[in-house]
């Protein structure tokens, strides 16, 4: 009894984006040698599954990004350093600051890692948790707070990061 083999030549309608992000249909020959009919089934579902949840989960990975990066910097100060993501020293002097913040009093106010930032009551509501040191060379970061928002704003964009 010898083992059947079963040949496949497929046509598959695909759409594809260029870099323009120009969407066309491309057909696309596919050829199969498969020992089983069923085998070869499944073999044709399981590409297909599998290409829909990678373009799934990359379109996830891409959502959270962007919602991150546009997310309020709502912050909660909290009284212990070890409970902080960063550490924050307060400087008298605009020219020493990492960043110069403005505190407002809307969670909406505070878009994006601009140096507007809301205090909040619960720590679980803040997108980072900060401890203010008394000591310059205790901080991760330097800030300089100001009383106009449009002074906000990054003056060492290297310590940018830090409120990622």
């Amino acid at each position: 009894m010898s083992a059947q083999r079963y040949n496949f030549l497929l046509t598959v309608t695909v759409d594809v984006e260029d870099d323009m992000s120009t969407r066309r249909k491309t057909e696309v020959l596919v050829y199969l040698k498969i020992k089983n009919r069923i085998f070869a089934r499944i073999f044709i579902l399981q590409k297909f599954l599998a290409m829909k949840i990678i373009r799934f989960i990359i379109l996830l990975i891409i959502s959270v990004l962007i919602l991150n990066s546009i997310s309020a910097q709502a912050v909660f100060s909290t009284e212990y350093k070890y409970d902080a993501d960063v550490k924050v020293y307060v400087s008298d002097y605009k020219y020493e600051a990492d960043l110069v913040v403005y505190k407002t009093n809307y969670k909406y106010e505070a878009d994006g890692n601009k140096g507007v930032w809301y205090f909040t009551d619960y720590k679980y509501d803040a997108k980072k948790k900060i401890y203010f040191t008394d000591y310059k060379y205790e901080a991760d970061l330097v800030i300089y707070f100001t009383t106009y928002k449009y002074e906000a704003g990054w003056q060492k964009k290297e310590k940018q990061y830090l409120m990622y």
